[in-house]
């Protein structure tokens, strides 16, 4: 009796995601939770220096060394996440053989995929939804004002709140961790406005969003800003919370792009308004359905299946 033949059961593709950063929010956003996410498709591995044998490695934020990627092995795809990467352009420029060396370009904002084109292809993906809370339903006409982020970031807002009055307390949540300031007055924030800061955790994070009546957030005028993702600005609409933000901001023109038009923070009429929020609420709605976490790594997912494709077709030419 003949035997019966053996099926072949084809490798899974090996993906590895690094530098491991725990802490970092590039990393604890989207590489953690990317590497979680693609298992169920790949043979996923995380690095913090060396990389593993691998088909595809993924960078996210910054390459552990100089010289990182004119190390990898040749037959490796490297897909480029450089979040907050560059202070300018010419930043960009200088880093030609890293992101020459990179099968796909993973850029977090529209704004800034330009600046990538002359090396790789490029693709634009949002951040998943990570620090948002269930959608708001109901009107909320009272409250703090609420801004969180990293206090390297806040001279922008401290500027900003000193030169206005708020209709409200402001609660700035921040990380404490590499700055000695506790209280408001520290941060330099005057006594014109009730200003109380609190250190971030994701809980308190959630509690605080949940009773603010609105939030805020002011951009700078520096390169990193002017290209940050929106992905801050969208969790907080995913809420149903009203978000106020300068209306140069890249968050606000991306958000525009998509046919939502943000609030100025000096307009606190339409800021703190009903109609604002049901603006926002249904909005919100849509962004609870579109940026989940499965659907970016999805999407993502497909880059990767795509780049192997495209390296095979290379092949076998």
């Amino acid at each position: 009796m003949p035997a019966c033949p053996t099926a072949t059961i084809p490798p899974r593709v090996r993906v590895a995601i690094g530098p491991e950063r725990p802490g970092i929010g590039s990393w604890d956003w989207v590489g953690q939770d990317l590497a979680e996410s693609l298992q169920a498709e790949f043979a996923v591995s995380t690095f913090r220096d060396e990389v593993p044998a691998c088909d595809v490695a993924v960078l996210v934020k910054q390459p552990p060394s100089v010289g990182w990627g004119d190390q990898l092995p040749a037959g490796v795809r490297l897909i480029d996440c450089p979040i907050d990467r560059y202070g300018s352009a010419g930043e960009i420029d200088a880093d030609w053989r890293l992101l020459r060396r990179a099968s796909r370009v993973v850029a977090h904002s529209p704004l800034l995929a330009r600046y990538f084109c002359s090396y790789a292809r490029v693709e634009v993906l949002d951040h998943h939804l990570k620090y948002s809370i269930r959608l708001r339903e109901s009107f909320l006409d009272d409250g703090p004002l609420l801004w969180t982020g990293v206090w390297l970031n806040l001279r922008p807002l401290v500027d900003w709140v000193n030169r206005h009055t708020l209709p409200a307390e402001l609660h700035v949540l921040t990380n404490f961790e590499g700055h000695a300031c506790r209280s408001a007055g520290d941060f330099g924030f005057r006594a014109r406005n009730r200003v109380r800061v609190s250190e971030w955790t994701p809980a308190r994070h959630a509690t605080v969003l949940r009773e603010s009546r609105g939030a805020i957030d002011i951009k700078g005028e520096d390169f990193r800003a002017r290209h940050k993702p929106a992905a801050k600005a969208m969790d907080v609409l995913a809420s149903g919370v009203p978000l106020a933000m300068n209306l140069d901001s890249s968050s606000a023109r991306v958000l525009q792009q998509r046919g939502f038009q943000l609030a100025a923070p000096h307009d606190f009429e339409r800021w703190l308004s009903r109609d604002y929020w049901e603006q926002t609420r249904d909005f919100g709605r849509m962004l609870q359905e579109t940026l989940t976490l499965p659907r970016i790594a999805g999407r993502f997912a497909d880059i990767v299946r795509q780049v192997l494709a495209e390296e095979q077709h290379v092949d076998a030419a």
